[in-house]
């Protein structure tokens, strides 16, 4: 014999199936965002362009992606994630603190180093006193990013003022896997 619901039944269950559907949503996110499923077959450049036009339209953000000489290229994997991964981390940081609404993303290949650069047209900030009260606070954006570049035997120059927005420029050497691997 079948009960039927009442109301208040019918309501709780469509919580939780709404509940649901959005825990699934954000795991479905974060999975693509720890290893987003196009890098291997996709490679880094359509990858991150994908990247910021799901960022540009979820956030409200104008972000201007190019990329040049990076379409060919067969990159190590622990080096297009990282990429990808610096990519991510200064456009949740433009995000949360820069109030821009307008972002410019170049990844350029330039034998024998990739340059990723960033520019948004935010608030701006004191570098040297934001990069030495992040160590303070444990504040992990920039450090991340810092780390990161160092684990590609990279350089990592951060240009801003207040009012006048923020520039990144990174460079990292460029490995390519060698025999498909």
């Amino acid at each position: 014999m079948v009960k039927k619901l009442t109301p208040e039944k019918k309501k709780k269950i469509s919580e939780i199936s709404r509940v649901l559907q959005e825990s699934i949503s954000s795991v479905r996110d974060l999975s693509y965002d720890l290893r987003p499923p196009g890098m291997e077959q996709l490679g880094i450049g359509r990858t991150v362009y994908q990247y910021c036009e799901d960022f540009a339209e979820s956030n409200n953000i104008s972000v201007d992606y190019y990329s040049a000489g990076i379409k060919d290229l067969k990159l190590e994997f622990d080096t297009a994630i990282n990429l990808y991964r610096l990519i991510q981390e200064a456009l949740n940081n433009i995000r949360i603190h820069a109030e821009a609404d307008q972002v410019i993303v170049r990844l350029v290949a330039s034998s024998p180093n990739i340059i990723l650069r960033i520019e948004d047209n935010g608030k701006g900030f004191d570098v040297e006193r934001r990069l030495a009260k992040a160590l303070k606070e444990k504040r992990m954006g920039l450090s991340n990013m810092e780390e990161r570049v160092s684990l590609l035997q990279g350089t990592m120059n951060i240009k801003s003022q207040p009012s006048k927005g923020t520039r990144i420029f990174i460079e990292v050497p460029c490995r390519e896997r060698k025999n498909g691997r």
